[in-house]
């Protein structure tokens, strides 16, 4: 898609020019549009339902219907009037596009982190620490199919090449934190603790990897060389 083109020349850019590149800290505008975009291709998508009335058959009005007289119950068949729901899901809906879009705001915050407004880390983490702890959630419910893994994952997260990504995201809010917003380490430890028993193994090891990262910033054991 266009969009997917369009994240993956801005990755590229990000990672050549690096904080040069002036991605999210130019015009507010501009930043505003582009970091939107960005967020509402990372969140997971809601699934759409249809209810659906199902009606008699012509035949089955056919042999309901009579002569004029006194006034009588119609039996309707059982399933006449029935709602039926029906629930769509693409398991893996705009599964590209969530990725380059968390490949995108990595590079973003790993080159320039310290020099976006506060307010742009506020916002990746109002929705990445929610996120990461409602997918460990449905993951540790009672999944055991891989469909219905797939479902509970909520489309695009179904994959692990998009979870691992979304730990790296993570995992780069803590290392490149805002000078006027404080990292989520705390959270980041108890996030990565529980990805460790993620069903994908590449998922699982970086989680075991990133958590002795945050320990390591947690509790250092030598004092820094000066």
């Amino acid at each position: 898609s266009v969009r997917a083109s369009v994240y993956t020349t801005l990755e590229l850019w990000v990672q050549v020019a690096g904080a040069s590149a002036g991605v999210l800290q130019g015009s507010p505008t501009h930043s505003e549009l582009l970091l939107t975009h960005l967020l509402g291709d990372i969140t997971p998508g809601a699934e759409s339902v249809k209810l659906r009335a199902g009606q008699p058959s012509v035949s089955e009005m056919a042999s309901l219907g009579g002569k004029p007289g006194p006034r009588r119950s119609k039996v309707l068949p059982a399933d006449a009037g029935a709602l039926s729901l029906q629930r769509k899901a693409d398991l893996l809906a705009n599964h590209d596009t969530c990725l380059l879009a968390l490949k995108v705001l990595r590079g973003i915050v790993m080159t320039s982190g310290t020099l976006l407004k506060e307010e742009v880390h506020k916002r990746l983490h109002d929705l990445v620490l929610p996120l990461c702890v409602r997918l460990q959630q449905q993951q540790s419910s009672r999944c055991t199919s891989a469909s219905e893994l797939a479902g509970a994952a909520n489309g695009q997260y179904a994959s692990s090449l998009t979870r691992r990504a979304l730990y790296r995201l993570l995992l780069a809010l803590v290392l490149v934190p805002s000078p006027r917003w404080p990292p989520p380490l705390s959270c980041a430890v108890s996030i990565f603790s529980h990805g460790r028993r993620d069903r994908s193994l590449q998922v699982s090891s970086f989680c075991c990897e990133a958590l002795t990262v945050c320990n390591s910033l947690l509790h250092p054991r030598v004092p820094s060389i000066s």
